[in-house]
């Protein structure tokens, strides 16, 4: 008996051995699979983004974001940069200067600075040439209140869509919204199109591992908006009033299997199904109240 009894001991022993083994080759396989698919997202952004996001050293929380090369290449984008390049170098020629690359060319502020002061009419009495990081970051802050000071807008607003920290990052988001206002301020007649984006890949180190988020970043309104008071904005309220009605109306007309096109056109059909719609609930109205009296007049007779 005392044999048995050691043999299933001996049993028992490999058995729960066993199930180790497979548990702990189980853990292991799925934390090469964590592994396998870590390394996939992180090659998958990195060729999403115009830079490598393992070239960066992030600390425990900290974030840093990247553009999508996709949206970057859009075809939105592109006719976007040439059109504000094209209107850089006029408005430049005089200086002889030609802006190639938006991102690389403005972020010290010096061509920034030169723009401003040729389209306000103003001099600017920050230096010219400034090599150190602080001296452009000082003179970038500069040219950014005289600049929200000849847009009117309050330092609040444009800390929201571009600071001298992000311009001075080369920040593509921010260089563009900067321009884009810019240029409708004293280039009222150039056109761009609405609803131009960037997707903007955010990378976040959590308990040591990279965490991926994407955002759009909007250039360009969705719709452009129009001067307050254009006939413009009389039409379209009308046209959206017209088309708010024509929705109500068809939303209980196809309960009878009617349906209406044009308000313009079946307004006599539509008059005409109201007032025979007033009648019927008028006779239903005189039934329910003989109905009413009759079975009151039974509750007293009972």
């Amino acid at each position: 008996m005392t044999i048995i009894a050691g043999l299933k001991s001996h049993d028992s022993i490999l058995s729960k051995l066993d199930t180790f083994k497979r548990k702990r080759k189980a853990r292991l396989e799925v934390e090469e699979l964590n592994k396998e698919s870590r390394q996939a997202i992180e090659m998958a952004v990195s060729a999403l983004t115009t830079d490598d996001p393992k070239q960066y050293q992030l600390e425990e929380g900290q974030e840093r974001s990247f553009i999508e090369k996709s949206s970057q290449n859009s075809e939105g984008v592109k006719n976007l940069v040439d059109k504000l390049l094209t209107w850089i170098n006029n408005e430049l020629s005089e200086h002889r200067i030609l802006v190639r690359d938006i991102q690389e060319d403005l972020y010290d502020g010096q061509l920034l600075q030169k723009l401003v002061e040729k389209l306000a009419k103003i001099k600017l009495d920050h230096p010219e040439l400034t090599l150190s990081e602080i001296g452009q970051l000082q003179r970038l802050r500069g040219v950014l209140q005289t600049v929200n000071e000849v847009l009117h807008v309050s330092e609040t607003w444009a800390s929201q869509r571009w600071t001298a920290e992000r311009i001075q990052q080369k920040d593509f988001v921010a260089i563009l919204r900067l321009l884009v206002v810019i240029a409708r301020q004293f280039k009222p007649e150039m056109r761009f199109q609405a609803g131009i984006f960037l997707t903007v890949i955010i990378a976040r180190k959590l308990n040591g591992k990279l965490e991926y988020r994407y955002e759009r970043e909007y250039i360009t309104e969705v719709t452009e908006t129009l001067p307050a008071g254009s006939p413009f904005d009389a039409i379209s309220e009308h046209h959206m009033v017209l088309q708010a009605v024509l929705t109500f109306i068809n939303t209980h007309l196809e309960q009878v299997g009617l349906h209406v096109n044009d308000l313009s056109k079946d307004v006599s059909f539509l008059r005409k199904l109201l007032l025979i719609s007033f009648r019927i609930l008028i006779h239903f109205i005189e039934i329910v109240s003989v109905w009413v009296t009759i079975t009151e007049e039974s509750v007293q007779l009972i």
